[in-house]
């Protein structure tokens, strides 16, 4: 038996790369997940169910996958956004030797395509979009589809798609809005009220297992309330729902499992995985149009406030 990886933290998707362990014929792989308590990990305090389940598993055979860098979703997605229009910048990096086509559509239109090819370093497509249908919240979340398929030889090695919304926001102190004194959160140029409640992914009797229809369910009942905004706590949920909240138009704030305990004395160990959860946080859900805040940790009155430095 040999040991490929370690990841620590149970709440993001990760990738492993086992090229270098694979043979022709029967190979066993093993994935396994250890949900001890310990001190070099958080969240090890809470009022929930913190160990993590094992999710779905996926096995990959390609010489041509994206870098591990960019998520799920295989690339990165930037935009400079305003009424009049939307800049958008898809980053990638591919293995040399692919065609990479990507596409923008806005239902059944095109909007935009590009061709290149892969050259192992970090590839980069980017457009403008004049007068772009806006992400509005639940009043109109509008998505694009953006799409990137991998070719060799004129075959289709893999396609990644993400709908993605273009929105812009601020929060504005004593500012003068449509005329008007305003402080207060504004979507798009516009004052938005946000309405919400925290959720976290766990039900009774099922703890953090929950399927397809266990989030339909809540989805109907944070919709019967009227809800525009989430906060996920205290960690991040499953990509389903971010999916979800992308469709909907609901804002979410996302956090990293950072819950109560925040003494300065912890381990660097303890310092360095939270760290990391941080970035896999960040890489995973990276282009979600939902996601407006991104959360570092929870408070305790009791403890002290999670925001606190680490030490140096």
């Amino acid at each position: 038996n040999n040991l490929v990886e370690k990841h620590w933290g149970g709440y993001n998707a990760f990738f492993v790369d086992i090229s270098n362990h694979v043979h022709k014929g029967t190979n066993h792989i093993k994935v396994a997940l250890k949900n001890n308590e310990g001190n070099v990990l958080a969240p090890y305090a809470g009022d929930f169910n913190f160990n993590a389940t094992l999710g779905n598993v996926k096995l990959f055979t390609s010489p041509y996958m994206p870098s591990m860098n960019y998520g799920y979703d295989g690339f990165h997605i930037t935009s400079t956004v305003s009424s009049a229009s939307a800049t958008i910048n898809v980053k990638t990096t591919i293995p040399t030797g692919a065609t990479v086509v990507f596409t923008i559509t806005d239902g059944n239109t095109q909007v935009y395509t590009d061709t290149q090819d892969s050259t192992g370093e970090e590839m980069v497509f980017t457009t403008t979009i004049t007068n772009p249908h806006l992400w509005n919240g639940t009043i109109d979340p509008h998505l694009y589809n953006v799409k990137l398929e991998i070719y060799h030889d004129d075959e289709l090695y893999h396609r990644f798609e993400r709908p993605y919304g273009f929105r812009f926001y601020e929060y504005v102190i004593n500012e003068t809005v449509n005329g008007n004194p305003y402080t207060g959160f504004l979507l798009n140029g516009q004052p938005y009220l946000l309405r919400g409640v925290c959720v976290h992914d766990d039900l009774a009797n099922k703890a953090n297992a929950l399927n397809d229809d266990d989030y339909t369910q809540e989805f109907d009942i944070i919709t019967e309330l009227g809800c525009n905004f989430l906060r996920l706590a205290h960690y991040p949920h499953p990509k389903e729902v971010y999916d979800k909240c992308d469709q909907l138009g609901i804002i979410v704030q996302t956090e990293a499992p950072w819950v109560n305990r925040s003494s300065m004395t912890e381990t660097d160990d303890y310092w360095a995985h939270l760290e990391g959860q941080c970035a896999d946080m960040v890489n995973q859900h990276y282009n979600h149009p939902c996601i407006v805040f991104w959360g570092v940790g929870s408070l305790d009155r009791k403890s002290g406030s999670a925001g606190m430095p680490r030490p140096s």
